[in-house]
């Protein structure tokens, strides 16, 4: 799967924006924190870059504990752990597609 894929099953099933009509990253300031967050963990300089279900899920880990603290916004943490399930579920379907071929 590639960045560009992911960010897209994203935007489809979170009903949030992240890539202009150019295709470039285009979001909220804590989604763009996010989405840089994949990309550095996954090592990729651009969005047509192969991702992992792992690596993906690893470079949110961070991210995730500062938002488990007492005083972090409720908001953020429920969008990050939708994330996180919708990511999972866009790399489960990407799977059972190949399978089916």
């Amino acid at each position: 799967m590639t960045l560009r894929s992911l960010l897209l099953h994203l935007e489809r099933t979170q009903n949030i924006s992240l890539l202009d009509i150019n295709g470039n990253i285009h979001t909220s300031s804590f989604l763009e924190e996010i989405i840089n967050s994949i990309s550095n963990g996954c090592n990729c300089q651009s969005l047509d870059c192969t991702v992992a279900r792992e690596q993906v899920v690893n470079s949110l880990g961070p991210k995730r504990l500062e938002l488990m603290a007492d005083d972090a916004p409720v908001d953020q943490f429920r969008q990050i752990e939708s994330l996180v399930v919708a990511i999972d579920e866009a790399f489960n379907t990407e799977a059972l597609a190949s399978r089916s071929k």
